[in-house]
C-alpha cells in the first residue's frame, strides 16, 4: 500500500500524509477510491478538509491469450477477430502464431489461455473441441511442372518428386503425412528440397518452380485465382478434407472474458456452431 500510495503521490502532485497526519486511515481509502475509479472524481472531503480532484482513470483493457498454427491464425482468425473487435471493444486479444504442436504445448503450460490448431491434439490438461468441418487440402505444382498440364495424377507418382513440406510439428504435415501412409507412400519416398514453418512461404516457392507442395485451399486461393500456381487433383484423396480444432485447458480456470471469447468462436465459426 506504500507504494501505492507513493505512486498516487508523485500522479496527482500532493503528499497526502504531510497534508493529513492526524487523519489515520482516511487519505488510503482515498487512494483506494482514486484507483478504483473509472470516472472523473472530483471534490472528495476527509474530516471537514477538502481537496479538488480532476482524474481521467484510463481504463485498462481485459486481455485473452490466444495461440493459432499458422493457416488458422493467417487465413481463418483475422476477419473474425476484427469483428470480435468490433463487439468487445475493452478485451483486447493477443494473438501468437506458430504450428500446432507448440501451440498445444503453450496451452499446456498456461502460456495461452486458448489454441487454435489443425490437429485434434489434447492430454489430460488440455481439451479439443472440433472447430471447423470439411477444410480441403490440395497439391499445388508449378506452372512450368510436367503436372500442369494434366487434372489429376496418382499418389504414386509423387515418388521421388521435388516437394517442399511444412516444419515437423505443422498439422498441415501430420494430415498429408497420414494420407499418404495409408497408400504405402511416406515422406522419405519424396525428394524433400525445402521446409518452411508457413503457408506463404511455401506458396512462394511452388511459384518460383522449386518443387511441389500440399497446401490448404484457402491459403492457396490468391496464388490459384493468379494463375502464379496449378492444382492438380490426387485421384486416391480427392478431395482431402479435415477439421481444426479448438484447445483450452481441462482445469475450471480461464477468465471471465477467455470464457466469453471461446463462447463467441463457438457461435461465429465458419459453417456455424459445432458445438457438444
Amino acid at each position: 500500500m506504500q507504494i501505492v500510495v507513493r505512486c498516487c503521490e508523485s500522479w496527482l502532485h500532493i503528499s497526502i500524509f504531510t497534508r493529513f497526519p492526524d487523519y489515520g486511515r482516511g487519505p488510503v481509502d482515498l487512494v483506494c477510491q482514486i484507483l478504483d475509479s473509472r470516472k472523473k472524481t472530483r471534490k472528495t472531503g476527509i474530516n471537514g478538509g477538502k481537496i479538488d480532484i480532476e482524474l481521467e482513470v484510463i481504463s485498462v483493457k481485459k486481455l485473452v491469450t490466444v495461440g493459432a498454427s499458422s493457416y488458422t491464425g493467417n487465413y481463418l482468425l483475422p476477419r473474425m477477430l476484427r469483428d470480435w473487435e468490433e463487439a468487445n471493444p475493452d478485451t483486447e486479444i493477443k494473438l501468437e502464431i506458430t504450428d500446432s504442436e507448440d501451440v498445444f504445448h503453450q496451452v499446456q503450460d498456461g502460456l495461452v489461455e486458448v489454441g487454435l490448431i489443425g490437429a485434434c491434439l489434447e492430454s489430460e490438461n488440455v481439451e479439443a473441441h472440433e472447430f471447423t468441418q470439411d477444410d480441403q487440402l490440395i497439391l499445388i505444382v508449378p506452372t512450368g511442372h510436367d503436372f500442369a498440364d494434366r487434372d489429376e495424377i496418382e499418389i504414386d507418382e509423387l515418388r521421388g518428386k521435388d516437394f517442399i513440406l511444412r516444419e515437423p510439428g505443422s498439422a498441415t504435415r501430420m494430415w498429408y503425412r497420414e494420407a499418404f501412409n495409408r497408400f504405402k507412400l511416406t515422406l522419405e519416398d519424396l525428394n524433400t528440397v525445402a521446409e518452411f514453418d508457413s503457408h506463404p512461404a511455401v506458396i512462394t516457392a511452388v511459384e518460383a518452380g522449386l518443387g511441389l507442395a500440399m497446401v490448404p485451399r484457402r491459403a492457396a486461393d490468391d496464388a490459384l485465382d493468379a494463375g502464379r500456381v496449378k492444382e492438380v487433383r490426387i485421384c486416391e484423396l480427392t478431395p482431402m478434407t479435415g477439421s481444426l480444432y479448438m484447445i483450452w485447458p481441462r482445469a475450471d480456470s480461464l477468465s471471465p472474458q477467455t470464457r466469453q471469447f471461446i463462447d463467441w468462436l463457438e457461435t461465429e465459426r465458419p459453417g456455424g456452431s459445432l458445438r457438444h
